[in-house]
């Protein structure tokens, strides 16, 4: 019961989307909020600290189930 509400409230997140974007070709968003993880490390970095919310700007997408792609936009000193 829980999972079928959670994906209506995801389908319902999405007519929204859908709504508030109708007249947009695409859009554009950041994909990470901070740095990557290294490789084997758990989680990102934001503002220099270790931080769950350097994913926080995907959700939205990943849970209405939209097409997303993502460019490099830059890198760090360290890479």
């Amino acid at each position: 019961v829980d999972y079928a509400r959670a994906m209506d409230a995801c389908h319902t997140l999405n007519l929204g989307l859908d709504a508030a974007f109708a007249d947009a070709p695409f859009i554009l968003t950041p994909t990470c909020s901070g740095q990557v993880p290294r490789e084997g490390a758990l989680g990102g970095m934001v503002n220099g600290k270790p931080s769950p919310a350097w994913v926080s700007f995907t959700a939205a997408i990943n849970m209405t189930r939209n097409p997303a792609g993502t460019v490099c936009a830059g890198r760090t000193r360290e890479g």
